[in-house]
């Protein structure tokens, strides 16, 4: 862990040191759409970045949960907390017949049991994006940057009948 914010400080000098030379660059000279273009490439390399600077559970944007029966549910690397809440924000498609209900079956964090939650009503041939719940004082930790591992086991059922479709196998989330 030590390590890792070691690099990321390493990191974050390096680009202020190159951000001191853009000083040199003519930006008088170039398109809009130049300058625009570094200044996305810039906040992308931010944002990659600001989990690990910030020490906050670096997900991967991408990460895929689930991936079964047509129904897909994807993280978009946004971690949030709001006291002892944290939430990882979720695209779930819902390519299935029927309307869905995702819910967090069970979950850990750092080998403590926590209270975790879903989201509700996705509708047949619908996506939905919302957030994953967890609560962090379960484990007897305050931050994100705290998880050494995220455990969790999700489950799909059909939002009318709430019957339960399918339960996944768990899944391992770690810095």
């Amino acid at each position: 862990m030590i390590m890792k914010k070691l690099i990321a400080l390493l990191l974050a000098l390096l680009f202020c040191s190159c951000a001191a030379s853009a000083s040199e660059i003519d930006w008088s000279g170039m398109t809009d759409d130049e300058i625009k273009g570094i200044i996305a490439e810039a906040q992308a390399e931010l944002s990659k970045r600001s989990p690990a600077v910030e020490g906050a559970l670096p997900i991967a944007e991408g990460t895929v949960l689930l991936d079964r029966d047509g129904i897909l549910a994807t993280l978009t690397g946004k971690v949030d907390t709001l006291g002892s809440l944290m939430t990882l924000e979720v695209i779930v498609e819902n390519n299935s017949a029927e309307p869905i209900f995702l819910n967090v079956h069970s979950s850990s964090i750092n080998g403590w049991e926590v209270f975790g939650a879903g989201i509700s009503d996705i509708g047949a041939g619908k996506k939905k994006k919302g957030d994953l719940m967890f609560t962090l004082d379960d484990a007897g930790i305050s931050s994100p940057s705290e998880i050494e591992e995220l455990e969790l086991t999700l489950s799909v059922a059909n939002a009318d009948t709430w019957s339960t479709t399918f339960t996944t196998d768990t899944i391992t989330l770690a810095p």
